[in-house]
């Protein structure tokens, strides 16, 4: 399948918003192969959107987990309706605020600016949310500090965010697409 096709998928009004919002296939293709060394991993996606990295990932990894946490009730159900339009059964959507989620539960992590909305405003993928930099300061504080207390070995794959946004104790351990693209791994 590629980007375009996937695209096809979509309901018209996400269809325009795509290549913004959702990672392209080749992205997710390096992503899924430096997060799914252990092929028994389990690897969460936040802010999942329609699940794009989720559902090709899952096909790329078959004996690995793949869990979207996405906030947007409606690209939830959109999620869900592609899952079993693609039949993914190693992938699993949760309609949830990210802060409800034990994250012990995932042993790596994707993670494609999820909160970037909240300062860029005017490239919001709709109207859902209350969009404002407290609540990018909210969540992105958070999220560092349930990374900080992951065990040694963690990785995240991050798309389109700077190293300064993870803990000191994640080394980049290699970089692809213009350094858009970053492999981190917890190392103390």
């Amino acid at each position: 399948m590629t980007d375009a096709q996937f695209d096809d998928l979509l309901p018209s009004f996400l269809q325009s918003k795509s290549k913004q919002h959702f990672t392209p296939f080749s992205i997710i293709q390096k992503a899924a192969s430096f997060l799914c060394s252990d092929p028994n991993a389990s690897i969460v996606d936040i802010g999942s959107g329609v699940g794009k990295f989720c559902l090709e990932a899952a096909r790329l990894y078959p004996t690995c987990s793949f869990y979207g946490i996405e906030i947007r009730y409606d690209l939830f159900e959109i999620a869900n309706f592609l899952k079993k339009k693609l039949k993914r059964s190693n992938v699993e959507f949760i309609h949830a605020d990210m802060k409800s989620i034990p994250f012990h539960s995932f042993n790596h992590f994707y993670l494609f600016n999820p909160f970037h909305e909240n300062i860029e405003t005017e490239n919001a993928l709709d109207e859902a949310l209350v969009l404002n930099e407290k609540n990018y300061l909210s969540y992105s504080g958070y999220l560092y500090r349930q990374l900080k207390r992951h065990p040694l070995g963690t990785r995240i794959a991050s798309f389109h965010m700077p190293e300064a946004s993870f803990p000191e104790t994640y080394m980049v351990v290699d970089a692809h697409f213009d350094n858009h693209l970053l492999f981190l791994e917890k190392i103390q």
